[in-house]
This record gives C-alpha cells, structure tokens and sequence, in this order.
C-alpha cells in the first residue's frame, strides 16, 4: 500500500511538473505573440494587454523565486494578492470600454467598485501578506464572469457570429470565462484543504487542473491574438 501511494504521488508530482514548464512557457510565447499581432488591436481598448501580460510574468517567476529560493523567510502570497487586484481591475475596464450598452457599462463599474471595496475588507479577516484573499478572489470572479456574460449578449447583439470570431476580445474573454469557472471551486477547496488537510491525492489533483485551466486559457488567448483582424 505505501509503495503504490509513494508511486502515484510521484507520477503526480512529474505530471505536475511537465505541465508547469508548458504553463511558464505559454506566459512568455502568448506575450510574444501579443506583440507581433499588436497592429491588429492597438486602436482598441485591448492596447494595453501587452503590459497585463508582462507584468504577469513578473508577478508570477517573483512569486516562484519567493516560494522556492527563500522557502521560509518569504511568503508569496502578497505577490498573487496583488497582481489579482490589477488583473481583476484591467479586465472589468477592458470589458466595460469595449461593450456599448449603457447599462451594462454601469453594471461593470459597480462591479469593479464592489470588488475594490471587498479588497480593502478582505484584509481585516485574512492577512495580506501571508493569506490568499480567498472572499476578494471569489467575488472578483464572480463579477468578471458576469462581465463576460455582458460582453457576449453585447456582440452578439451587435455582430454576426462570422465578425466576433476575429474579435481578440470574444476569444480571452471566452479563455478567462473557462479558467474561472473551473478555478472557483479549486480556490475554494484548496483553503479548506490549508485548514483542515485534505489527503494529498486531492491536493495533487487540484493543483493539476489549476494549471490545465491556465493551459485552456492561454490557448484562447493565442487563438485571439493570431485569428485578429487589424481594426
């Protein structure tokens, strides 16, 4: 029983770790990708996406160098709590200077001020520095889901299916949607797992579908960038 156990846990940590390289690797290739498609987007408000996805790869290789090089003396969670704070903030503005409807231009700014107000709270409950913002993550994705749901009913209302697949929008839209309906859980399960020690097959799992999730919306990001019609 306990050579079959310390088996799996190493086919799990191999698989973990092939899968981090293509994570780490598609940040850099979508970057880049970004970059030699700018021209087809850079009148639009996804012009300043390219900042988004370098300052990701900052905030995630520190966050790794944090974890890994100075294990005990540096916490890397006010890294990840504060890039969610500028990732979730970009995109609720990017969404909302795109779509046209009025109304849900102002849905989308209570939204964002909601999500900042529950930032400043979140705190208060979970240290900053040494605890994810698990309530402020929830709700940002939450609203960032419903902001995307918003986009779609706008462009559908507005284009024809042939025009919104050369949207670069639709697609990280369509990438971001995908990673957070299926990371909320995750989020969710993996605090519970940090206070009460779910058995390490479920950590492991976990760990593995954050990353295909990431993978998924990397992917869309790419096909968005490449299938992009100059504006």
């Amino acid at each position: 029983m306990f050579s079959a156990f310390t088996m799996t846990t190493e086919m799990y940590d191999y698989l973990y770790g092939s899968l981090l390289y293509v994570v780490d690797a598609l940040y850099i290739i979508t970057f880049i990708v970004a970059i030699l498609n700018y021209n087809k987007y850079r009148q639009t408000p996804l012009k300043y996406l390219p900042v988004l996805l370098l300052l990701t790869i900052v905030f995630e290789f520190f966050g790794k160098y944090l974890a890994q090089v100075m294990p005990g003396h540096a916490n890397n969670s006010v890294v990840y709590n504060s890039y969610h704070i500028l990732a979730f903030c970009f995109y609720y503005i990017i969404i909302r200077n795109y779509i046209s409807n009025v109304v849900f231009k102002k849905w989308i700014n209570i939204f964002l001020v909601l999500f900042l107000l529950t930032s400043v709270l979140n705190p208060f409950y979970e240290d900053f520095l040494k605890r994810s913002q698990i309530i402020a993550y929830v709700v940002g994705s939450i609203f960032l889901i419903l902001s995307i749901f918003f986009f779609y009913l706008d462009v559908l209302k507005n284009k024809t299916t042939y025009i919104i697949r050369y949207e670069p929008l639709f697609w990280i839209s369509t990438g971001l949607l995908l990673f957070h309906v299926g990371y909320i859980p995750i989020k969710v399960i993996r605090v519970i797992y940090d206070d009460l020690r779910i058995n390490d097959e479920m950590f492991w799992m976990m760990a593995i579908c954050q990353l295909i999730l990431i993978i998924c919306m990397y992917v869309c990001y790419n096909i968005g960038f490449i299938w992009a019609r100059k504006s």
